[in-house]
């Protein structure tokens, strides 16, 4: 057999097409892609129910007359998705206060002219997380900074009351 003839042969025997080792990593292959896929489906599908939710934040304080712009059934949207994450229920202010010590070394709080703290009540349809409530790809949990944006304000605060009105 001449050199020809052998890379001849060496040729053939190369484009045998599948073997058994990769028949089997493709199957293992698969059956890695449907085992994840079925842990995803598994976990979005548990913590997935959904249920309805009122949720109150306290607004970083922001001048009084802000705080009239918001209005029972406004709209609260998402900053970046424009995705509605809740409804107005109630809006309430209260003076802002300055706390700082005083010259015995004793808390003192102090109004802020001019300033309110809002209160905005919201009823939303989110999905139980770990972590809290998700509404859209809005986490609401309790202590979380949230960024609201209504028809008539943007202001940012943080959560202080969640509650479960219906399941």
């Amino acid at each position: 057999m001449n050199t020809k003839q052998r890379a001849s042969n060496t040729k053939k025997k190369s484009r045998i097409g599948i073997n058994l080792v990769d028949i089997i990593t493709v199957i293992a292959l698969i059956a890695a892609l449907a085992t994840a896929g079925l842990g995803i489906y598994n976990s979005l599908s548990s913590s997935g129910s959904q249920v309805r939710i009122r949720y109150i934040v306290e607004a970083e304080p922001m001048d009084s007359s802000l705080t009239a712009k918001v209005n029972t059934g406004d709209g609260i949207y998402e900053s970046d998705s424009a995705r509605q994450i809740g409804t107005v229920r109630a809006a309430s202010s209260a003076p802002a206060y300055y706390t700082g010590t005083g010259s015995a070394g004793e808390k003192v709080d102090t109004p802020i002219e001019g300033q309110s703290v809002l209160y905005i009540t919201a009823e939303t349809t989110a999905v139980k997380t770990d972590t809290g409530y998700a509404a859209g790809s809005t986490l609401i949990g309790i202590g979380r900074e949230l960024e609201l944006r209504m028809p008539n304000l943007y202001c940012t605060g943080k959560c202080i009351s969640i509650e479960i009105i219906e399941q």
